[in-house]
């Protein structure tokens, strides 16, 4: 395979990827991006701004939303919270008033008959808004919520609580928005888990009324209970639990197998390409939440052997997608050991291709699951080895792989397709 082939079709199927998953979202309204320090996150429950009223104590104050302004902003581990942006008008009859909304100051701009401001409102807090004039607060602009008026699911979990099966009772008819951060305690090696689930609710308070969010520890499958009231003093028992492992494990396995089209070569004697028996195996050690060793083995055998090992270092470098998409680069080495038959002996190449994989996790909409492209690829114009590995991975526990190996060495050579599935294996550490 020629290196400007290889270049395109790396960089032709990770745009599909991207541009796929980016159409689907858009598509679903749940389009995210980052915007300096806001990230702008996906939503996966409509918020009908109809359902919130908004009511002013000075009469020449008029207050309401933009229409289509509502967005997700992810905050601190991993909750996505709802703003929409309010538009107050001011007659120029009530001059030199200013807005206060969670200690921010908001300075209205004259115009010829009235003066105007717009601020982005906690949905899921929102706190009044305090009216302003020499120091002196003088109205006040509130907003409460109607549940009438909301319809479908009402309880945004965050995909970071999916694998961990959350469930949470209680609230049922209430906007709920939920977020996990799951964190490694003891000593290393054999650590357990502790998940800090992230809450908010907008008509729910704490007793003591403090404001959400709202953390709680989760350090096993246990449930955990909060007693929450309304304004007008109703009282709710909520129930939040998780199944969450005994152990967090450091290194994971997997085994592979599968039918593989081969064809090898030795100088002038070709084998054409037949089905072949093909066994893989993979290993991954989490070094940090970002930082991997990866290794693998591919075998492939019908009259001539192929066996493919390597070993590299992984990093997640970019994210895309409210976190849904990450691009990790793999750095490392491989060996090679090939035999055409056996009036042949073994020979061994060791190589360095470069790779990145193109992770795109709970893909069109499949929680837990991951859609991955991957390539390993020898770009060196010296170089004795032209090498190519490219893998398309859906699953989740239990995955397929989609994997392409073209290997060349003076005249040797081998090449390789096939479908396989993969289970895990062991974990340790």
């Amino acid at each position: 395979m020629s290196k400007k082939l290889k270049i395109f079709l790396t960089v032709t199927l990770t745009t599909i990827l991207l541009v796929t998953s980016t159409y689907l979202s858009a598509e679903s309204s749940s389009f995210s991006l980052s915007l300096g320090p806001v990230q702008i996150g996906e939503s996966r429950i409509p918020i009908n701004l109809q359902g919130f009223t908004i009511s002013s104590t000075i009469e020449g104050v008029k207050a309401s939303f933009a229409k289509e302004s509502v967005q997700w902003i992810r905050i601190n581990n991993n909750l996505l919270t709802p703003r929409a942006r309010l538009t107050v008008v001011i007659e120029n009859s009530y001059p030199d008033l200013h807005l206060l909304y969670h200690g921010q100051a908001i300075i209205p701009t004259s115009g010829s008959d009235h003066a105007f401001a717009d601020l982005y409102v906690d949905l899921f807090n929102p706190e009044d808004i305090l009216i302003s004039k020499g120091g002196e607060r003088v109205g006040t602009i509130r907003i409460s919520t109607s549940k009438q008026l909301a319809t479908g699911n009402m309880h945004l979990i965050d995909y970071s609580c999916s694998r961990y099966q959350l469930e949470i009772d209680g609230l049922q008819g209430e906007y709920l928005s939920i977020g996990c951060k799951m964190e490694r305690i003891g000593r290393w090696g054999k650590e357990s888990p502790r998940l800090i689930v992230t809450w908010s609710s907008t008509n729910y308070r704490l007793q003591d009324r403090t404001l959400p969010p709202y953390t709680t520890i989760l350090r096993d499958s246990s449930p955990a209970k909060i007693e929450v009231v309304d304004k007008q003093g109703n009282k709710k028992i909520i129930t939040i639990k998780a199944k969450l492992p005994r152990r967090l494990n450091r290194i994971k396995t997997a085994f592979g197998f599968g039918p593989y089209r081969f064809q090898s070569r030795m100088e002038e004697s070709v084998r054409d390409e037949k089905i072949a028996p093909a066994i893989m195996l993979y290993g991954n050690f989490a070094l940090t939440e970002s930082t991997s060793i990866r290794a693998f083995d591919a075998l492939v055998w019908q009259e001539s052997t192929f066996n493919n090992v390597g070993f590299y270092f992984a990093y997640d470098l970019a994210t895309l997608m409210d976190n849904r998409i990450s691009i990790t680069p793999l750095l490392g080495a491989q060996g090679l050991t090939f035999r055409y038959n056996d009036k042949y002996p073994s020979e061994t190449d060791i190589i360095y291709p470069q790779g990145f994989e193109a992770v795109y996790r709970h893909p069109f909409g499949q929680e837990n699951y991951l859609l991955i492209f991957g390539a390993f690829l020898s770009l060196s114009s010296g170089s004795a080895t032209d090498y190519s590995n490219l893998w398309v991975r859906h699953g989740k526990r239990i995955f397929w792989e989609l994997n392409y190996i073209s290997w060349e060495n003076k005249q040797r050579s081998a090449r390789m397709w096939g479908l396989s599935v993969g289970i895990p294996l062991v974990s340790l550490f």
